[in-house]
Parts: C-alpha cells; sequence; structure tokens
C-alpha cells in the first residue's frame, strides 16, 4: 500500500488553482458566477491614480539628474584633452578639432584666451526640461554652474539639488 504525503506548497497550489479555475472559467449553469463589481474597479483605479502620482515626479527626476550627468562628465574629459595636449606642446586652440559640439542634452562651446594658454569649456542645456542648466570648467579646473533653476554657483557643479 502506498500512501501519498503532501506538502504545504502542495495544498498551496492546489487551492491556488481550484480558485483560479472557478473564478475564471464560469459555471455552464450559471451558479458560483464570480466577477468584479464596478466599486471594486473603481477603487482600483483609484489606487493607481495614486501610485502613479507619487511614482511620476520621482521619475522626472530620476531622469532629470541622469541628463545632468553627462555636462560634467563631458567637461572634465575634453579639459583632459585639453590639457594633455598642451603638455604635449600644442597650443590650447589646436587641442580640439571643433570648438562647438552638440549631444542630445548639451551644447558644448570652447573659448580660448587671446594669449592661446587659457581655455573655458561651456555646456549649456538644449532640451526643454534642461534649457536652464549651464555648466562650465575652466583651465585651471575651476567648476562652476553658470545656470540652475536655484541659482549659480562658483564652487561646483550642481546636480541634484541645491549643494555641492
Amino acid at each position: 500500500m502506498r500512501v501519498q504525503v503532501f506538502t504545504t506548497r502542495d495544498v498551496i497550489a492546489s487551492s491556488l488553482f481550484t480558485w483560479l479555475i472557478t473564478t475564471l472559467i464560469p459555471d455552464p449553469e450559471g451558479e458560483n458566477m464570480k466577477g468584479f463589481t464596478l466599486i471594486e474597479l473603481m477603487i482600483v483605479t483609484a489606487i493607481i491614480a495614486i501610485l502613479a502620482s507619487v511614482a511620476l515626479p520621482t521619475y522626472s527626476a530620476y531622469t532629470l539628474r541622469g541628463k545632468l550627468v553627462e555636462a560634467p562628465t563631458i567637461l572634465k574629459s575634453t579639459a583632459t584633452a585639453m590639457e594633455a595636449g598642451y603638455d604635449m606642446g600644442y597650443s590650447c586652440e589646436k587641442s580640439l578639432t571643433k570648438n562647438t559640439w552638440q549631444t542630445n542634452y548639451f551644447k558644448y562651446e570652447c573659448a580660448v584666451a587671446a594669449d592661446m594658454d587659457s581655455f573655458k569649456i561651456t555646456a549649456s542645456g538644449i532640451q526643454n526640461d534642461i534649457l536652464n542648466y549651464s555648466y562650465s570648467i575652466n583651465s585651471d579646473g575651476q567648476h562652476k554652474t553658470e545656470a540652475h533653476p536655484s541659482g549659480p554657483n562658483d564652487k561646483c557643479w550642481l546636480v541634484s539639488g541645491k549643494e555641492c
């Protein structure tokens, strides 16, 4: 004689399967018909709307920070390339192939001083949500936030919030 042993997982799976079958497959005689009432659907819709209203601003801020990180990254790498070219004997003007270039989010401009030994690279936002953002770096390595919704900053690049 063989005894079959059921685990708790088997019982739960069996109960879920039974519930699913009785809920989704209608009874041909019309007995045990199950479904959602209008009030249940309205409550679920309200809950989804509340969750979306909380999640959307957070997501927007997250994507904005992701866009703003591009400018400091490219400014630093460009300034490093300019310094490397200067160390190899090139003037700052000849270290770059272009003085103006553009990416998806920012327009970059490099201005070389009259003595050809110093420069300033500026990144200005070009999309609607980052038009009010502008960052710069100069040949001395000074980082500046030229334009930001919370105001300019001469000490650092403001990417998120009002503090460096």
